[in-house]
């Protein structure tokens, strides 16, 4: 069967490893029971297992009678590894990457994304997930995605990130070299021009704990990765210093001289990110008692790539 023929329009990749050992049979089964209800469904479901032997793969196989589930399993070197494999044996023209401890909220969720996705033929696309903890016992918040947040370390959930599986092997997949590789894969997807839609809709049940859960923790890690990266794709084509990346990350620049402030916003190469910075650095001038009665009706416009601060005065 040639590769035209067996394609399909999504590839929904999970990579897992010994998930009985850890505890999470029960949330391994949520998320293969929240692909296999879907009511979109051109789709495989790829698992790729690191050689498991705690019997994870047993409970996959309760889903061999979906003839989209296909599993393989065999040691790599790692999450990243996997989610690479995944992405070279991936049929689909769309890949997801849906983690084990995760689930898509409801039976409508792919057919959402995939009408964005293919409406504006979009090479990818970012939603919003629902955070819960680890049991599923307590919702946390709904977390909204945005690509305007970038520059200060904020990402799009990855669980969320429907992108075009030509473009990740094109760009080299995830890297390996950091423990948010999935956060620099974003970034190159949105700082070399790729289009995008959002997609203003819960699609996943995001459960802390897994994977994730050394991200959250090792924020000093994730700080200095985001910095590095940034300024790799970034930082060098803009004239941003490490410094800049640094005061940028911390929303830090609000100590900065105006000018010099002013200077760095004007940086940051795509428009939505110089806006963003401007409407924050907008904002923070609000916030300052002497200065909120001239900026209290301000907008932030762009004039190429220069702000225009323009206030409403009232007639």
């Amino acid at each position: 069967m040639n590769q035209e023929s067996s394609s399909v329009a999504l590839t929904i990749a999970t990579v897992c490893w010994n998930l009985c050992k850890s505890g999470r049979t029960s949330s391994v089964r949520n998320c293969l029971e929240s692909v296999r209800t879907q009511t979109f469904r051109d789709y495989e479901h790829l698992i790729v297992d690191g050689g498991s032997t705690d019997g994870t793969l047993d409970i996959i196989r309760e889903y061999a009678d979906s003839p989209r589930l296909k599993v393989v399993s065999e040691p790599d070197h790692g999450i990243y590894d996997a989610m690479n494999k995944a992405i070279r044996m991936a049929r689909g023209k769309y890949i997801v990457f849906l983690n084990s401890d995760d689930a898509l909220s409801d039976t409508g969720a792919l057919a959402a994304v995939m009408k964005s996705l293919t409406g504006e033929d979009a090479d990818f696309s970012f939603a919003n997930v629902d955070v819960y903890d680890e049991g599923h016992t307590s919702f946390i918040r709904t977390w909204r995605s945005s690509i305007d947040d970038m520059p200060f370390g904020y990402y799009p959930c990855h669980q969320t990130v429907f992108c075009k599986t030509d473009i990740l092997r094109k760009i080299g997949g995830f890297t390996e070299n950091y423990l948010a590789n999935d956060n620099y894969l974003m970034l190159k997807l949105v700082a070399r021009g790729y289009s995008c839609v959002y997609v203003d809709r819960t699609i996943v049940d995001f459960h802390t704990g897994g994977a994730s859960a050394s991200m959250v923790e090792d924020k000093t890690r994730m700080r200095s990765e985001h910095i590095e990266f940034f300024r790799k794709e970034i930082g060098e084509r803009a004239g941003l210093s490490v410094e800049d990346c640094e005061w940028l990350y911390e929303q830090g620049f609000r100590g900065l001289p105006y000018a010099q402030a002013l200077d760095l916003g004007a940086k940051l190469l795509l428009p939505r990110w110089i806006k963003r910075y401007y409407s924050i650095m907008l904002e923070q001038h609000r916030q300052v008692p002497q200065q909120s009665a001239s900026v209290s009706q301000a907008r932030v416009r762009l004039m190429g790539k220069l702000p225009l601060i323009a206030a409403d005065v009232p007639r």
